[in-house]
């Protein structure tokens, strides 16, 4: 006879391991002007259409005081409708939280630099 403990301890090790597939959080469909603030929310839990209904996103400057990017249309690299840093020598931080139970397997994103400067890696 199987041990019903262990039934469900390998149910509940599945259930936590379902992998969220998030969907694309672009900038693309905001119509802001040059140095606008990106709204705090854009893309949490697919707000505005953006990213995954399971997945929280939380953007910000890297020193603690920002909580905020904000939003650029033009000539980044080769890339247009970005989210930037305001804040001159911080980077950029976005913080993607799965909801309990899901899990984030992998994240990629595009960079580029100012004025028309592309970046490679970190």
């Amino acid at each position: 006879m199987q041990d019903r403990s262990t039934s469900v301890i390998a149910a509940l090790v599945f259930a936590a391991s379902q992998t969220a597939i998030a969907g694309t959080i672009n900038f693309d469909d905001l119509v802001l002007i040059d140095f606008d603030d990106i709204p705090v929310n854009y893309g949490d839990h697919g707000l505005d259409g953006n990213g995954d209904s399971r997945i929280g996103v939380a953007c910000s400057g890297s020193d603690g005081t920002t909580t905020h990017l904000d939003f650029w249309n033009s000539n980044y690299g080769n890339l247009s409708k970005v989210a930037y840093t305001p804040d001159d020598g911080t980077n950029a931080k976005i913080t993607l939280t799965a909801d309990f139970g899901g899990l984030i397997q992998s994240v990629s994103f595009d960079m580029a630099g100012w004025p028309n400067a592309d970046v490679f890696g970190p």
